[in-house]
């Protein structure tokens, strides 16, 4: 073993230029980098040494920067040139970055033959060069951490992970910190582990923060906001992406700003935003398709196809799944051609095109042979089953039946797949429950629908959430239970209202006011005790399945309502303050007194503990009422609930910020007033949130 074990013998003024490099490097600027390592290598009589590090630099820049073959190519042709010579750290640093870029480009099997070979030269700078062994030692570990992520070896790749981040904290090599609780904050991800996953990257940017990199705080604001998408906190989620792609675009970097609208893209597509979801998407297909970005393009492909498949656009969905795939087995990547199969397949057979969707089983089925991937093999028998559900025999829909139950049952590899069989289930429970009439299928439908609430509170998925006490409601509904499904569909819409899933609190709402309008047919059907064949038409449990499903979009929008009355009373009935807007009905005292008794009637004790809204009919009107400490607001309005119910929420809480004027109307009784000042006030506070004009008494 030589010195050069120790260093690389450089001149000062060569060693303060490889500095520079990497204090560049160290803050990810890495075009300027790029142009200080281009300057360089263009010099003559250029130290052959100094002339191998940059070269290696610039492999190094190429690989954290996406352009993965470049950088491998560099890198092993450095490696060709030193391996017989007596130069260990330029060939350590070549078989970091070959492996580095051999797993980008999902090479793995080659990757760890850098890795080992790596491990193995390493210990011969131990004695020589301590810290030095060590920095590169945690270098491998970072690597093989990688290594076994890809093998989902979730907790052999964390154990890798913590063990570089240690020696990296002792050597004070920020960056390297960073990187390690990056990787560590996407196996907690992986591992379901959200919040766990949330601390890393929180503590990732921070780090970057410290060290001035632009790059590694954009970075963690996207995984940031990749976990609260997750979380189900669509709103913090927005924001965070939103900050880092003003990042990225400060920083012109068009690979990573197509990760972002990626990012931004999947959350409108939860909240039901499919336009600005298909924009931003759309977005990303275009930089990609310019920057030939061949190992992305595949999966935003598919993003578009899914994004077109809810807006029920069969044609340009099946366009996009199809060019999807070609880019799959472009790069060789049969876990990416798998998904894009199994999206034809679904596709195909919603279109009834059965031969297409078995061809492409056919092609899914050869590559689950070759591989024991739990998530393929899954895929491949969803596909199976929805293929024999299409048989009118009794025989295939029942062996359909026996594998959506068995993945239902099993353990959960994907929860996108056993939440695709559990409704599929309940979907053929539900044309039994409708043939046979038999209760015990209804037992059935409810265990997997509470199955299907678990996964969600699990996952935080408040769409899944929110659907899904929508189905429940229904299911109350079949069993005469009138008040349980409006209790329901009242969380139900309030969870979507919380997490910024304003289609699906519309739709709740436009279900709860259907339900009103039906009180009439429901009674009817239980004087008579109802077969559960009418009860199942009546509450179109079968059509809000199909629709989760199949995850078509419904054209909903909230419509306005017809404003009639403002009344405030106190939870002993008395009247505290009543308004009227402006409109064409005649409202009278009798009429006011008729509301007053319609909510006393409802009765206090009906009102949620949470502070829902609850709504009731009282003739052609719909009552909107929300109970808060001592009182009780009501609105009263014609059509659609769910803009009532928001202008509603904030009147109560401009109420509430006034704390004189709320004392004084939790201590009201028959002797006391409001004043004149506290009536124009709430007077204007209706103007201002109602957005109309009252009628002076």
């Amino acid at each position: 073993m030589t010195q050069k074990a120790k260093n690389n013998n450089f001149k000062s003024e060569d060693n303060a230029t490889i500095s520079q490099i990497q204090d560049l490097i160290q803050q990810s600027k890495y075009s300027q980098a790029l142009t200080k390592i281009e300057k360089i290598i263009q010099q003559k009589e250029l130290p052959p040494k100094l002339l191998l590090s940059c070269q290696l630099f610039k492999a190094q820049v190429f690989t954290r920067t996406g352009s993965f073959d470049e950088g491998l190519a560099i890198a092993q042709k450095v490696y060709e040139k030193i391996k017989e010579e007596d130069n260990e750290l330029l060939i350590i640093d070549s078989l970091i970055i070959q492996a580095e870029a051999l797993w980008r480009l999902n090479q793995v099997n080659e990757s760890l033959i850098m890795i080992e070979r790596g491990e193995q030269l390493i210990r011969v700078i131990y004695e020589l060069n301590p810290p030095l062994w060590s920095e590169k030692k945690a270098h491998f570990l970072w690597l093989k951490g990688l290594i076994y992520s890809t093998k989902n070896r979730l907790d052999d790749s964390l154990s890798c992970y913590q063990q570089s981040l240690t020696i990296f904290v002792e050597l004070e090599k920020k960056l390297n910190v960073a990187f390690c609780l990056n990787a560590m904050g996407g196996i907690y991800d992986k591992k379901g582990e959200l919040h766990l996953a949330l601390k890393q990257f929180q503590e990732c940017l921070k780090i970057c923060d410290e060290i001035d990199n632009t790059r590694g705080k954009a970075l963690s604001l996207s995984n940031i906001g990749v976990i609260y998408r997750k979380l189900g906190e669509l709103s913090l989620a927005l924001d965070y992406c939103k900050q880092d792609l003003a990042l990225k675009q400060e920083l012109q970097e068009e690979r990573e700003i197509a990760y972002s609208h990626c990012n931004l893209g999947a959350i409108y597509s939860l909240q039901g935003e499919l336009e600005l979801a298909l924009e931003h998407t759309q977005k990303s297909l275009k930089i990609r398709e310019k920057i030939d970005d061949v190992r992305n393009l595949g999966y935003t492909l598919r993003c578009i196809g899914e994004i077109y498949h809810k807006m029920g656009d069969y044609k340009k969905a099946l366009k996009f799944f199809e060019r999807s795939l070609e880019k799959n087995r472009e790069i060789k990547d049969e876990l990416k051609i798998s998904r894009a199969l199994y999206n034809l397949i679904i596709l195909q057979i919603e279109q009834n095109k059965l031969e297409k969707a078995r061809n492409y089983f056919e092609e899914l089925t050869k590559i689950d042979e070759k591989h024991s991937n739990q998530i393929i093999h899954q895929r491949v028998r969803l596909a199976e089953a929805n293929l024999l559900r299409t048989s009118n025999r009794a025989i295939k829909k029942a062996k359909a039946q026996e594998i959506f139950q068995e993945i239902a049952e099993e353990k959960i590899v994907d929860h996108e797949l056993t939440i695709f069989a559990m409704q599929n289930l309940c979907e053929l429970l539900l044309e039994e429950l409708r043939n046979t009439g038999n209760e015990e299928v209804l037992e059935e439908v409810r265990t997997y629908v509470g199955r299907l609430i678990k996964i969600a509170k699990e996952q935080n998925s408040y769409s899944l959430l929110s659907l899904s006490y929508l189905l429940e409601a229904k299911l109350a509904l079949l069993e005469f239970d009138i008040r349980k499904a409006q209790e329901l569909l009242t969380e139900s819409q309030q969870i979507a209202d919380e997490k910024g899933l304003q289609k699906i609190a519309i739709k709740i709402s436009n279900e709860h006011d259907a339900l009103l309008n039906q009180m009439k047919k429901w009674q009817e059907l239980i004087d008579k005790d109802a077969s559960l064949q009418e009860r199942i038409e009546l509450a179109r449990i079968e059509e809000s399945l199909n629709r989760m499903i199949h995850k078509t979009a419904e054209e909903i929008q909230a419509k306005p309502e017809e404003a009639i009355l403002i009344i405030v009373s106190s939870e002993t009935g008395i009247c505290l303050y009543s308004k009227k807007f402006y409109h064409k009905s005649k409202i009278d005292d009798q009429l006011i007194g008729g509301f007053l008794t319609a909510i006393n009637n409802f009765g206090r004790e009906a009102l949620s503990t949470r502070g829902s809204i609850e709504r009731i009919k009282h003739g052609e009107f719909t009552l909107l009422i929300k109970s808060k400490s001592r009182v009780i607001f009501c609105y009263v309005f014609k059509g659609q609930s769910y803009s009532a119910s928001q202008k509603l929420e904030e009147f109560v809480q401009d109420i509430y910020k006034s704390k004189d004027l709320w004392h004084k109307l939790n201590s009201l009784g028959t002797d006391k007033v409001l004043t004149t000042k506290e009536v124009s006030f709430i007077d204007k506070t209706i103007e201002k949130q109602f957005q109309i004009t009252l009628i002076n008494h």
